[in-house]
């Protein structure tokens, strides 16, 4: 049976129909302020010597972008290997339930294992359960250990000037 989504490896010409998903999906969860990403920093990040992304996406019959799954490339020095970071994964609403999300993060793993890696590693957020059911019923595992922290704006900057010249 044919599925009903192209899945393809998403490109340059991808960033404003990405910016919208990752805008939606910070809608979506209710911090949509945080979403300041624009379709210049996605390409700037895209374009470099070491791209800082890849990601693939979901076309509909009709080629409207409906889903994308973005990630990128780190190392476990417990593993000892390369793995995946996903950054976003998101599919439009009226598309959840098609088997696209699945399909998505099966193509990137794809990518990884082709790459070397062996793992993936993402974050869900504490109030879409439905994510996390989701990444459950894959095989994923809730990890208790480890808790994530950020920090960003002004706080990162006087870090980083506190830094020590090399």
């Amino acid at each position: 049976m044919d599925k009903p989504f192209l899945i393809r490896p998403a490109v340059l010409g991808d960033a404003s129909e990405i910016v919208r998903l990752v805008s939606a999906l910070a809608a979506f969860i209710g911090d949509a302020a945080q979403a300041t990403v624009t379709e210049e920093a996605l390409g700037a990040a895209w374009q470099e010597p070491h791209a800082r992304w890849r990601g693939f996406v979901g076309e509909d019959a009709n080629g409207r972008m409906v889903g994308a799954c973005l990630y990128s490339f780190i190392f476990s020095t417990w593993r000892g290997k390369p793995g995946l970071y996903i950054i976003d994964l998101f599919v439009e609403p009226d598309t959840r339930g098609t088997g696209l999300g699945r399909d998505l993060l099966a193509a990137a793993a794809r990518d990884g294992r082709d790459n070397g890696c062996g793992f993936i590693r993402l974050e869900v957020d504490h109030d879409n359960p439905v994510a996390a059911g989701f990444y459950l019923k894959l095989g994923f595992s809730e990890t208790t250990r480890n808790r994530t922290f950020s920090i960003a704006a002004d706080a990162f900057q006087a870090l980083a000037r506190t830094a020590p010249k090399a």
